[in-house]
């Protein structure tokens, strides 16, 4: 076992680290930063997607975002939301079902929606692959002619089902 590890270390020795490859990546992730580019809108009027058992959901707005601006094509589209959970129980709210212009996507989050009883969360979800859409610019908003999914409500502390929405619908000229 021994060599082994001495084997790992050797080898790693070997390989290197090449500061300028590393200087290169942080100056590339840094251009990177400086060059991503954002259009929001907000909705003309919050939209309530959820008022129920003391818990209101509600929809501010989208974003689309070029989260690789060498690659044009990489957008991802992000739907704000407002959760207030003045329910007795925590809550864990997820999205499901979802599409973009009437195809199918996943939507995706950092984390799960998790909102102590009495709390309020402002968090997004967001749709990274928007193949097939027909959004392919990132400055015309105007492109998102709807949004679908349903929201399911789990209370957070028995995993128990609270409750799952109908089909919701939103979009930027709501």
């Amino acid at each position: 076992m021994k060599r082994v590890l001495i084997l790992v270390a050797v080898i790693l020795l070997l390989a290197g680290c090449d500061m300028s490859h590393t200087n290169s990546l942080e100056t590339s992730d840094q251009s990177q930063k400086e060059t991503t580019t954002e259009v929001t809108t907000t909705i003309k009027k919050e939209v309530v997607l959820v008022d129920q058992d003391g818990i209101k959901i509600t929809c501010s707005g989208m974003s689309l975002i070029n989260y690789l601006p060498e690659q044009p094509e990489a957008i991802a589209l992000y739907v704000h939301l407002t959760i207030e959970n003045n329910s007795a129980n925590n809550i864990t709210v997820y999205p499901k079902d979802s599409s973009v212009n009437g195809v199918m996507k996943l939507a995706g989050a950092a984390m799960p929606f998790a909102v102590l009883s009495g709390k309020k969360l402002v968090s997004s979800f967001f749709f990274g692959n928007l193949e097939g859409t027909g959004i392919t610019s990132v400055d015309q908003l105007d492109q998102v002619k709807e949004v679908e999914f349903r929201l399911w409500v789990v209370n957070t502390d028995t995993h128990k089902d609270l409750f799952e929405t109908e089909l919701l619908k939103v979009a930027p000229q709501t």
